[in-house]
């Protein structure tokens, strides 16, 4: 397993508002941890299971999806088919109409 933080320049990038893109291949799996505020991973393509800390429940996410992670999270997630994800800043208004279902 891999682990990735967003880093400072995906940060910079979040709060100007621009969209992060990350990708996995089927079967693999990372750590996410937001940064300050809080951000949506949206699910551009494929299928994501993701495991919160400290919460008992399992997310799968497929194509469309989107779940907020909140200020300084760690979420695990796992490919179920090759997947393409976006971390969008919650203040962007992309991320208003995701989170809106827009």
């Amino acid at each position: 397993m891999r682990s990735i933080g967003i880093l400072e320049l995906d940060r910079l990038l979040i709060e100007k508002g621009f969209d992060v893109q990350h990708s996995l291949n089927n079967g693999e799996v990372t750590t996410v941890t937001a940064s300050t505020g809080s951000q949506v991973l949206y699910v551009m393509d494929g299928l994501l299971w993701i495991t919160r800390y400290d919460d008992s429940h399992d997310y799968f996410l497929a194509k469309g999806d989107y779940f907020q992670v909140f200020n300084a999270e760690k979420i695990v997630i796992e490919a179920f088919r090759d997947t393409t994800y976006q971390i969008v800043a919650t203040d962007d208004l992309a991320a208003k109409d995701i989170v809106r279902g827009a």
